[in-house]
Formats: structure tokens, sequence, C-alpha cells
């Protein structure tokens, strides 16, 4: 597969074939129905499907359930019950960027998977006495 570059630990990683961008039309993605472009670059064709959710719903968070939570949470809250100024979470997820995110390609712009994000929000809310550590993520879901 040519857009994968093999690494000398057995391993592969992502090729970056080309760059490119889509200029949104906020009057075209008002219909709330999914938008479909074809981009063409480096002789390759990228489709994508964009759909406009609006501000007041994707930045909506639901409050913790659990009362050692982390997501939901006033960061005031966590830092009280932490004793630290800065959240376990937040040191941990960014001495692993710093450990081994270095390395990836497009580390904050790529998103990590959704499967993934979750997990980890469910380790730190769930165990968060118990101390998970980051290690244990892949960096884009940091």
């Amino acid at each position: 597969n040519k857009t994968k570059i093999p690494k000398e630990d057995g391993e592969s990683t992502d090729r970056l074939m080309g760059k490119g961008q889509v200029q949104l039309d906020p009057q075209a993605l008002q219909d709330r129905d999914w938008q479909r472009t074809v981009i063409a670059m480096n002789g390759i064709e990228v489709k994508l499907s964009v759909k406009f959710n609006s501000r007041e719903f994707s930045l909506k968070r639901m409050p913790s359930r659990k009362q050692t939570g982390v997501f939901g949470v006033k960061i005031a809250v966590v830092t009280k019950r932490e004793r630290s100024k800065v959240p376990y979470i937040v040191r941990q997820c960014v001495e692993e960027i710093e450990r081994r995110g270095m390395e990836e390609v497009g580390i904050y712009r790529v998103s990590g998977v959704a499967t993934d994000i979750q997990a980890l929000k469910a380790a730190f809310d769930v165990k968060a006495l118990q101390r998970p550590v980051a290690s244990d993520f892949e960096p884009q879901g940091l």
C-alpha cells in the first residue's frame, strides 16, 4: 500500500499524500442535511460528507454522574479534590504526547478514534482514584 511507510520496528506509519482545504458556505450547510463534495488533489479524489451542527449542541457538556469523575466536572472541583493546580489527566496526557506524540504526523490536526476517546474518558472517570495512565492510549486520542 503506497499510503503506508514501513518503519524500522516492523510497524508502519501513514504517508502524507496531499493537503487541501474546502471553503465552507454557512448558507449551504443550514439545511441540516449532509453535503457531499469531492476534492481532486495529486491525482486522487477525496470524497467528503459535511454536516452542520450548531455550536449549542456541539459544545454542550453533560455533568459527570460519578463523584470522583473528571469529565463534566468543573476544573476547580477536580483540582481541589486532587490538591493540585493542574488535573492529573492533563499532566498525564501532556507527558504522553511529549513522550510519544512528537513523531506522529498531524498529532493536533487528526482526531483520535471516537471509541478510543470514550475508553480514555471512561478510564479516567471511572478509575480516577486508581490513577490510569495515558500510555495505554493512542496519542491522537489524548
